[in-house]
């Protein structure tokens, strides 16, 4: 008579069985989280070296919607950290600056106001809708950059209120450049909640320019500046969507559209 021959598994180990019952590992899954969040920084520096022209002006408007919601973006990061334990805050602000570089989609600056009903409606306290006269053409402070917030009414990127922009955007790199649009001298150097890093330079006749949301601050007080010399760098501090310039022009501590002076030089390029 042939004896029945069973296989038997071996029992785990201890610990393979408590391995089993637990599940994955938490920090596994932070791992996970954070391979994924550098593939995407890694993702966003080749999408800069692929995409030309028309391929990001296709991809812009709706990045720049989706990277606008600041608030959920930095609720989603707060989430996996709180879950994993692990801090991704740099690796996702690596990400968003390697894309806002990419796209050129940043904005920022805040001066709320209150809508009114009928008619037109005024320009608030220190700015000015009538156009600015000026004979000396002036220079674009960055040499590559998308206009992402005109002067005057908006809605806010950020909040979604009603806003009136004191200046103009102008989105460029991160760590670009940024050039005093006229010759001057360095008359304040700041930080702001709003508007970041800042610099002001005093023109001839009243006339200022301002710099704000820089990364970093080139030029010292009081220092003597030629037209288009450095004087800061682009970068997204105080309110702020991505890297960008904001640029004001005062006249007599008057804000006016910047592109009223910008407009000089284009005019006589074209001529």
């Amino acid at each position: 008579m042939e004896r029945e021959v069973r296989a038997r598994r071996r029992p785990p180990a201890y610990g393979a069985r408590q391995q089993e019952e637990k599940g994955p590992d938490g920090v596994l899954i932070a791992v996970i989280a954070q391979c994924c969040l550098c593939v995407l920084v890694v993702l966003g520096v080749y999408l800069t070296g692929y995409f030309q022209g028309s391929g990001q002006n296709l991809l812009r408007e709706p990045y720049a919607s989706m990277i606008g919601e600041q608030q959920l973006f930095s609720q989603v990061i707060d989430f996996i950290e709180d879950k994993t334990g692990i801090p991704l805050h740099e690796t996702a602000q690596k990400l968003r600056d390697s894309l806002n570089g990419l796209f050129l989609t940043g904005k920022g600056g805040q001066l709320e106001v209150q809508a009114q009903s009928g008619g037109a409606i005024p320009a608030p306290e220190n700015m000015s809708l009538a156009p600015l006269l000026a004979t000396a053409p002036a220079i674009y402070p960055v040499s590559e950059y998308t206009m992402t917030s005109s002067y005057g009414y908006r809605w806010h990127p950020i909040t979604g209120k009603l806003d009136f922009h004191t200046g103009v955007d102008l989105a460029a790199p991160m760590g670009a450049r940024i050039g005093a649009v006229y010759p001057g001298t360095v008359s304040e150097i700041g930080e702001s909640e709003i508007y970041g890093n800042y610099i002001v330079i005093d023109h001839a006749n009243g006339l200022q320019s301002e710099y704000c949301h820089c990364s970093e601050i080139v030029a010292p007080l009081n220092a003597k500046v030629r037209q288009g010399e450095t004087v800061a760098l682009v970068g997204s501090t105080g309110m702020s969507t991505g890297s960008h310039v904001h640029l004001n022009i005062m006249q007599d501590g008057i804000h006016y559209d910047p592109m009223d002076v910008l407009a000089v030089l284009e005019e006589s390029s074209g001529a």
